[in-house]
């Protein structure tokens, strides 16, 4: 397990990542940095004693089958790392992971506003086949700092999963007032389209302390009269 899974530094500041298992004769591990498009760099890794790649600025120590510690010194941009738990021939796990991200100078964590947009109103107006009738709720979460964000659906207050019409932004995007927005796209059902069922975007946000879940609800279920 990687602990914690996010954090947030000033430049200069030190950053320490804990990686831990029990997994019985797994003696090596290795930690990574992905980066946005989930490209790996290996960093280092314990094996008996540490050891670092070369012109990588990390500290890395701790005991072998128990835990290794990541510490950054000097840290200038922002990643993801990832700890991989290992044995020369069996198959390898990897931890989940921890973001870290490196505060620009004098800005603080911002919370995002969170709305759903109202589908169109002549969407899915010329399908004949009433079961493929389908309406897109898009939720957007603007105006924050960092991008430490996550986005869930609910319906009549129970989790939607990925597969079942949910498509959310790989990344946030920096818009030109230097703050974050992402998007979030839910397909319903026409037939559930009414003031019996409530739709819910939860966006979970870390404010450097605490995970803070802000969400918001479509507040106009209007339907066209007919549907041709």
């Amino acid at each position: 397990a990687d602990n914690p899974t996010h954090i947030y530094k000033k430049q200069g500041e030190k950053a320490e990542i804990t990686c831990s298992h029990q997994i019985d004769n797994y003696d090596q591990i290795l930690w990574y940095r992905r980066s946005k498009n989930n490209e790996m760099k290996l960093l280092g890794y314990m094996y008996v004693n540490a050891n670092t790649e070369p012109g990588v600025t990390v500290q890395i120590g701790g005991e072998k089958y128990t835990w290794s510690d990541l510490d950054f010194f000097s840290v200038r941009l922002e990643f993801n790392v990832q700890c991989l738990f290992t044995v020369t021939t069996t198959e390898a796990y990897f931890g989940k992971g921890t973001k870290l991200t490196v505060l620009e100078p004098g800005r603080k964590p911002v919370q995002p506003k969170v709305q759903i947009l109202n589908p169109s109103p002549n969407e899915c107006r010329n399908q004949k086949d009433v079961r493929k009738r389908k309406k897109t709720l898009v939720c957007v979460a603007s105006g924050f700092y960092p991008d430490h964000v996550s986005v869930h659906w609910q319906h009549n207050g129970n989790n939607v999963t990925n597969s079942t019409g949910v498509a959310t932004d790989a990344n946030a995007q920096m818009m030109e007032d230097k703050f974050y927005t992402l998007t979030s796209r839910l397909r319903v059902k026409y037939e559930d389209w009414d003031d019996e069922h409530t739709f819910t975007c939860i966006v979970t946000f870390f404010d450097g302390e605490d995970y803070v879940d802000i969400p918001a609800e479509i507040k106009d279920k209007t339907k066209p009269k007919k549907i041709t």
